[in-house]
């Protein structure tokens, strides 16, 4: 439900805010200023919640296992935020600079990805069954590779929005299944130490629209700089086989003596 709300804003926020800062004489800058002061002051002014339920103060040591299975998924999910941000961020320049687009054709093109990626998740839930997850995120992973490439090669105004929906709805149930997985096949004890996903996550979607941004200015191509999203995915594809092997390690029966 959080990654459902969250998405349901990033719909929403770019639309708003562009038509707020056209109709008001503050401009962009000064919206954008009185945007985040509200938000600011509002995180101090509502309420925290109340923990309800018991938090052990034992802490867990990872094992070999554990360890392997949080770094190559911890690599999965720093990639994934990374392609997710560098897709919805570079999106609407690359329609302009590459499609000609309008600002507000551009807009559209990015808020066509929240929405797809939004119905993915409400459509995710009803496919995805215990024991499957495995092959619904490779199916997802294949979506978005398969969006991204067609995305890069493919020329023409309207044609642009399949390819962006493809990707959208291929993103939809990567994050929320990957940490599913994780905590499942983790050490009792162990699954307080998810939030380094979310730290991993974090630093992705920072750097790799970074990394698109210095290699267009390197190339003098926005094209260029956006196949660091395609490459991605594939790392992405390779580090989901890693974790799902270390997965059907932790489900194998111990050996006995």
């Amino acid at each position: 439900m959080l990654n459902l709300f969250w998405a349901l804003g990033a719909i929403l926020a770019p639309g708003l805010i562009s038509r707020l800062a056209l109709r008001s004489t503050l401009g962009l800058r000064g919206t954008l200023f009185i945007i985040s002061a509200a938000l600011v002051t509002a995180a101090f002014v509502i309420p925290p919640l109340r923990v309800t339920i018991g938090r052990s103060r034992s802490t867990a040591r990872f094992n070999t296992h554990d360890l392997r299975l949080i770094i190559v998924t911890g690599l999965l999910i720093f990639i994934y935020v990374g392609v997710e941000n560098g897709v919805a961020g570079w999106l609407p320049t690359f329609a302009q600079r590459l499609q000609g687009f309008s600002p507000e054709r551009g807009s559209l093109l990015q808020g066509t990805f929240w929405a797809a990626l939004l119905t993915g998740r409400l459509a995710s839930a009803l496919f995805i069954r215990h024991g499957r997850e495995h092959l619904f995120l490779s199916a997802s992973m294949v979506t978005v590779t398969l969006g991204t490439a067609a995305l890069l090669l493919g020329r023409g105004g309207s044609w642009l929005y399949l390819p962006v929906i493809l990707i959208g709805a291929g993103c939809a149930p990567v994050f929320p299944t990957t940490i599913a997985v994780l905590s499942q096949h983790l050490s009792s004890g162990t699954s307080e130490k998810l939030g380094w996903m979310f730290a991993a996550g974090g630093l992705g979607g920072a750097v790799l629209p970074f990394c698109i941004g210095v290699l267009s200015s390197a190339t003098a191509s926005l094209r260029i700089g956006m196949c660091i999203l395609f490459l991605a995915e594939l790392g992405m594809m390779a580090a989901h086989a890693t974790m799902r092997r270390s997965c059907l390690d932790t489900a194998l029966p111990a050996p006995v003596d």
